[in-house]
């Protein structure tokens, strides 16, 4: 959509009104599958709306400039993340349901970043606060499900924050991500349940790994 030559703000707004209700889908397919921890959900969340809130109109008043000056460390530290998650998936014990060896996260400030980059940046919530767990050495079906469901509730509030401060426009990009988006939510969702967490951890990092060269390709040569 950048290079389209969408005004940053538009791009943030069109995505967060279309995973309004993609986020919905895939946290109800995540709970539905026993995916969600409602305490790690709830720590989450709360620090998550204020960084959406802040980076919704950091981007706003701010613009284009610094929004796109951010990405490539973003993307750098994510791709950090993803090689990090690929060597957990080589430990010899893996951590399962919460057991064996964990790294301490700070849940709130994770939040608050996690929540600020999504808004300002037009995305970045996943790679950032579930790489990070997952990196940690949390169990990534219940990372990626409580995740879910914080994102859920970030996304609405930037969209809100969106709607009072640009508008919303270019309802064809809404549609487009929100039919795609409600269409997969239910085979990820399935798949986070039902997939071996090596090959989850696997699956994940190199993700991580390919969205981290991308964005830093199309934000250092487009």
């Amino acid at each position: 959509m950048l290079i389209l030559n969408i005004p940053p703000p538009i791009i943030s707004a069109s995505i967060h009104s279309a995973e309004s209700f993609t986020s919905a889908a895939g946290t109800i397919s995540h709970y539905r599958l026993g995916n969600i921890n409602k305490k790690l959900t709830k720590l989450l969340a709360i620090p998550a709306i204020f960084g959406a809130i802040i980076g919704a109109l950091a981007l706003t008043y701010v613009g284009e400039r610094y929004s796109k000056a951010t990405k490539p460390f973003i993307a750098a530290y994510t791709m950090y993340l993803g090689i990090r998650i690929l060597q957990n998936a080589f430990k010899k014990k893996s951590p399962q349901n919460g057991n064996g060896q964990k790294k301490k996260t700070n849940i709130t400030v994770l939040g608050l970043i996690g929540g600020f980059i999504d808004s300002f940046g037009g995305g970045g919530w996943g790679p950032l606060v579930t790489g990070t767990f997952i990196k940690n050495g949390r169990t990534p079906r219940y990372v990626i499900g409580s995740s879910t469901a914080a994102k859920f509730i970030l996304t609405v509030v930037s969209a809100i924050t969106f709607i009072f401060t640009v508008g919303i426009h270019h309802w064809n990009i809404v549609a487009g991500l929100l039919i795609g988006g409600i269409i997969t939510a239910p085979f990820s969702a399935l798949l986070t349940a039902k997939l071996p967490i090596r090959k989850m951890f696997i699956a994940v990092g190199i993700v991580v790994i390919i969205m981290s060269l991308i964005t830093i390709y199309r934000s250092l040569f487009l």
